[in-house]
């Protein structure tokens, strides 16, 4: 039984770049790519530019990095949240009115 489901089961690259999935996973890829770049970049330019190798302002470049991991994050939270809803039309996107929640059905 469990094999038929596997079986079944679409593959990870029909699920990932799917015609429903493929932006986000784009975003999602692009937003990783800058999770790994922004930190290391901020970090190095901090170290050998700004402070010149200098062991004693080691911290400061790591906390530094770890601010722009968190700007990164938090501006992939805002582009989620503010995201328009392609599929609008879905009934299933669709906000409930609970003004007009009536006995026998409800209107949406």
């Amino acid at each position: 039984i469990i094999l038929y489901f596997i079986m079944k089961s679409p593959s990870a690259y029909e699920v990932f770049f799917g015609p429903t999935n493929r932006m986000v996973t784009l975003k999602l890829l692009k937003y990783s790519l800058y999770m790994l770049l922004y930190p290391l970049s901020t970090f190095y330019f901090l170290f050998y530019v700004v402070f010149k190798q200098n062991k004693d302002y080691l911290g400061w470049c790591g906390i530094a990095a770890v601010f722009t991991a968190n700007l990164v994050i938090a501006s992939y939270v805002y582009m989620a949240w503010n995201e328009k809803d392609i599929d609008s039309n879905n009934k299933y996107n669709k906000r409930v009115n609970y003004n007009k929640i009536t006995k026998d059905k409800v209107t949406v």
